[in-house]
């Protein structure tokens, strides 16, 4: 990733989001290749109402996109680690990745769920679909007890696109036809 992070506070949280570089690519990889788990293998039942997920194992997969993407990933955390600061207090800690894939056709969402035991929570996007939000946006609801508003800010996702935060609350995948790539 050439361009430099974007980093918005967020209930004094950081959001980092970086972009993937030649993207186009790398999705249409990813989507052949998700078509083919999809066809053999089931849906795990997590956070996902009327979508297909994946096994947790991600980060193990050997095929070419999935294993591209997982290396993004992995650099996308360790600089979000390095740009926030949070490098400075785990500096000797190396960082265990897990992940999964979700696939959302139309009328299908992910709930509010949490990644407990997490330092970073990310999404990348492979395809959100036209249209207006909420479609193929992302939630991230307020950890804090007493949130100022309604304790929850909606970003957009765009394809390429890979956000990471702070685990200290909830987030949820709005209803969309997305194939969000989620660790």
């Amino acid at each position: 990733m050439t361009t430099p992070p974007n980093i918005q506070q967020l209930f004094a949280t950081p959001l980092v989001s970086l972009m993937a570089d030649d993207f186009e690519a790398l999705n249409e990889a990813l989507l052949a290749e998700i078509t083919v788990r999809r066809r053999s293998e089931e849906s795990v039942s997590r956070s996902n109402v009327a979508g297909w997920h994946s096994a947790s194992d991600f980060f193990s997969r050997t095929e070419p996109a999935h294993a591209q993407l997982a290396s993004m990933i992995s650099e996308a955390t360790w600089t979000a680690t390095r740009v926030t600061g949070a490098a400075n207090k785990f500096g000797a800690v190396s960082i265990a990745l897990d992940g999964w894939i979700n696939v959302n056709p139309g009328g299908a969402y992910n709930s509010p769920h949490d990644h407990p035991g997490a330092y970073w929570s990310g999404c990348y996007y492979v395809h959100v679909p036209a249209g207006e939000p909420p479609e193929g946006a992302i939630e991230f609801l307020d950890p804090r007890t007493a949130p100022v508003g309604n304790g929850v800010v909606g970003s957009g996702q765009w394809p390429g696109y890979f956000r990471v935060i702070p685990k200290a609350g909830e987030d949820a995948d709005r209803q969309c036809n997305d194939l969000p790539v989620e660790c």
